[in-house]
């Protein structure tokens, strides 16, 4: 390889770094903003289900919500529901 050569893929390798140098930094930079936005809203979507799951466990948990569960059991077993003609599979 003779010294022009040797040149000319110098200056394409660091020509080459410095793109990819100048595109890293611009897509950390505009992407840095996006991160930080979808972490947030799934830092509020997970504060938002943790609510309702807490809700959810007050809700089993609860002694007369259990009972009225029991209650439902008991009047279903009792009574199956019946289906309306509407309801009922035709058969052809």
């Amino acid at each position: 390889m003779g010294v022009f050569e040797m040149i000319v893929a110098v200056v394409a390798i660091s020509s080459g770094a410095g793109v990819l140098k100048a595109f890293l930094n611009r897509r950390s930079v505009d992407g840095g903003a996006e991160v930080q936005r979808q972490l947030r809203e799934q830092a509020a979507t997970i504060a938002e289900l943790q609510k309702r799951v807490e809700n959810l466990e007050l809700i089993v948990t609860d002694p007369a919500m259990l009972a009225a569960m029991e209650g439902q059991k008991t009047l279903k077993s009792v009574n199956p529901p019946t289906m309306t003609p509407s309801k009922q599979m035709r058969v052809q």
